[in-house]
């Protein structure tokens, strides 16, 4: 017979005790070997939380949170035998899941944004033609999430596992239009950028080249990836906090998370050796162009082959996961009765008739929606910089597309992994509660604004000769120095004067003929203001220290910025109801695609073209199409200026989810302790009681 001692003298008698026990622990609860409990049973708490709950009144107010769900076995189909069911815990859930989101990030942000300009040059797109690649990915991801996540509630690792099909899909019809434009030819022979009498470049062919079945395909493919990772933001970390208790699911987010800032750096770094592969793999005899050419074309195509294979190998494990594992009721039960939690609204039942009051629910909720708008903030910061780092690196640094992707890389994964496994282990660690959670992060938040300043940090630009109407104003320079050349602007072969580190636009701009020319370098060209005067390929260099300054500033600010992630993670799932996790990502993720990520890249962009100094000129239409060279310090005031404000407002809203956050009023007992072998709390009589074994 187990009897419960009540403060106020009173006991409580429940039946018998239905196992038989060989010892007393703690005066408590004995070891249950006689218990029989089917294999899929092996956690420790199910052990605990078994003997506590079949000795509870059997009334309405305690539901039997024994029985496992229906359907709760790992595999697929019929092949679920029991070597399988090894695999059936949360943590092989986590490590799929993180391959997956390794993957998409690989994909989606670091080849796709490391070889776009590859992509540019042998299509001949423009930069707004380019630009709506990720514009389409964000309107279909951003449209689907609400859906995904109202619906795919009802079983996400299947929902999880189709989307990383799809997703491949998408990236396997991204590299088709290589095969269907055949081998690339570079612009012009290197005998026409000298000084030379007469029209050498001939005519230029502007036959209106066919190529809008390529921009097709490549939106087609962003379109497909777009709807295929829906699942992987919405449904992933609310399945992590729907299996998990509160500590584990806090660490599991963080290892989730950091694992995902992975992948955008390994596709930064796996795009040095594809750009510096030929398109083509292997140049047409009559080529010798190098990376740091102008009119170099990587192999971009193969960085979205091994995205493709990689999205692949998550798809057959994901699938096999159930719908939710056996001892889920247990920790459901757990969380209820934790202080911070909502309790679940019964009423809504994950279907149509449901959509609308759940909506409503969400968008009422002040807390909710300033989360929602601080992280739709945030990732306008984010969005912005995850485009225009490589740029800002390779033109504030003065080096190769390539090593600049390699340099973000290398920043992005040690300060983003760092920031979001601290993040999570803090609350781990201490157990904040969510208005702990949100005043932590208020406070986050603020550092990272302060360390937007290292956006100010750069080197010195260039100045281009031939570049604008007139030369470059020097004494011994005029423009009869190249007065019967007849130089172009169509192609930008630049050289670098070694004395005095000045660029010339082409060799013709400095006025170097072909006798002028010895290997790779130039002598006594007509415009150089000095005799014995040596110019080299390529532009100036200026002399610049300020870059280990900038890596560290960098890598502060991603630290801070991530730290985040996890906590305002919590904080959504905290200040919704249980059951509603899911559906309110996907809300979020509206504002955070709509607001965020969609025009980031617009409004970054516009900014940042204001300070070019010498654009590239489409040779048919005339028209501008990508920058050459940057006004260096009016790039790095765009960037602080707009970084800074949103960087702020993501502050503002945080602060402002704090000051109206309420802790919620639960029907049920609102001790901190789980339901285990422990002291039992009913919350509406303010009494505890304590088991002993009779």
């Amino acid at each position: 017979m187990m009897v419960y001692h009540n403060n106020d003298g009173s006991s409580m008698f429940i039946g018998e005790t239905p196992c038989k026990c060989d010892q007393f622990k703690d005066q408590q609860f004995a070891d249950v070997k006689s218990m029989h409990i089917s294999d899929s049973f092996l956690d420790p708490l199910y052990y605990e939380d078994k003997v506590v709950m079949e000795n509870l009144p059997k009334d309405d107010s305690f539901e039997d949170v024994t029985t496992p769900y229906k359907n709760s076995k790992y595999g697929w189909s019929f092949l679920t035998n029991k070597f399988l069911q090894r695999f059936n815990k949360p943590i092989y859930f986590l490590i799929v899941l993180c391959l997956a989101g390794i993957a998409q990030g690989l994909v989606v942000t670091g080849v796709s944004f490391t070889v776009i300009t590859s992509i540019e040059k042998q299509f001949g797109l423009k930069s707004t033609e380019v630009g709506l690649f990720g514009t389409i990915y964000d309107i279909a991801y951003g449209s689907c999430c609400v859906f995904v996540g109202y619906i795919g509630h009802k079983h996400k690792p299947r929902w999880l596992g189709f989307g990383l099909l799809l997703m491949a899909i998408g990236a396997l019809i991204f590299t088709i239009p290589k095969y269907l434009i055949g081998p690339y030819i570079a612009g012009v022979e290197r005998d026409s950028d000298f000084c030379t009498t007469g029209n050498l470049f001939g005519d230029t062919n502007c036959q209106n080249s066919s190529n809008w079945y390529y921009r097709g395909l490549f939106y087609l493919a962003e379109l497909i990836m777009g709807i295929g990772a829906t699942p992987i933001y919405t449904l992933g970390p609310a399945h992590i906090d729907e299996i998990t208790d509160r500590g584990q699911g806090s660490l599991y987010l963080a290892v989730f998370y950091a694992a995902c800032a992975f992948g955008p750096g390994i596709g930064f770094i796996i795009g040095l050796p594809i750009l510096n592969t030929w398109v083509d793999v292997t140049q047409p005899a009559n080529s010798s162009l190098t990376p740091n050419d102008r009119n170099w074309v990587g192999a971009w195509w193969i960085g979205f082959l091994v995205g493709a294979i990689l999205l692949l190998i998550p798809v057959i494990p994901m699938l096999g996961f159930p719908r939710l594992f056996p001892n889920n009721k247990i920790v459901k039960k757990n969380k209820i009765d934790l202080e911070d939690t909502v309790e679940e609204n019964d009423r809504l039942k994950h279907d149509l008739g449901s959509l609308w009051p759940a909506t409503k629910g969400l968008l009422t909720n002040p807390s909710f929606l300033f989360i929602c708008l601080a992280s739709a903030s945030e990732s306008l910061t984010i969005g912005g910089f995850s485009t225009f780092l490589p740029k800002f690196v390779e033109t504030q640094f003065h080096v190769t597309s390539s090593n600049a992707a390699l340099y973000t890389g290398l920043i992005v994964i040690p300060g983003g992994a760092g920031g979001i496994f601290v993040g999570g282990y803090l609350i781990k660690r201490y157990d904040w509660k969510c208005k702990q959670i949100l005043k932590a992060s208020t406070v986050m938040a603020l550092i990272a604004t302060f360390c937007v300043a290292i956006s100010l940090v750069g080197c010195q630009g260039r100045q281009v000769v031939g570049a604008e109407d007139e030369l470059l104003s020097r004494s011994s320079l005029n423009r009869s120095c190249i007065s019967d050349c007849s130089c172009s602007t169509k192609y930008y072969k630049p050289i670098c004067s070694v004395s005095d580190q000045v660029t010339y636009f082409s060799p013709c701009h400095a006025g170097c003929s072909k006798n002028n020319q010895y290997n790779e370098t130039y002598e006594n060209c007509s415009c150089f203001p000095y005799e014995d005067m040596i110019a080299v390929e390529g532009r100036c260099t200026p002399d610049c220290n300020l870059f280990p300054l900038f890596v560290f500033g960098s890598f502060m600010l991603m630290f801070f910025t991530f730290i985040n992630n996890v906590p305002m993670l919590n904080a959504t799932f905290r200040v919704v109801p249980e059951g509603q996790g899911s559906f309110a990502m996907g809300v979020q993720e509206v504002f955070v695609r709509f607001l965020g990520f969609i025009p980031a890249p617009t409004l970054f962009g516009s900014l940042i073209d204001k300070s070019c100094n010498l654009w590239h000129e489409d040779k048919c239409t005339g028209e501008t199409t990508s920058c050459l060279e940057y006004d260096n310090s009016n790039f790095r005031y765009y960037v602080f200026l707009l970084s800074v404000i949103t960087k702020f407002l993501s502050f503002v809203f945080i602060f402002m989810a704090f000051r109206y956050y309420k802790a919620p009023q639960n029907k049920h007992r609102t001790s901190k302790e789980p339901l285990t072998n422990g002291n039992l709390y009913d919350a509406s009589s303010e009494t505890s009681t304590t088991p002993t074994l009779v």
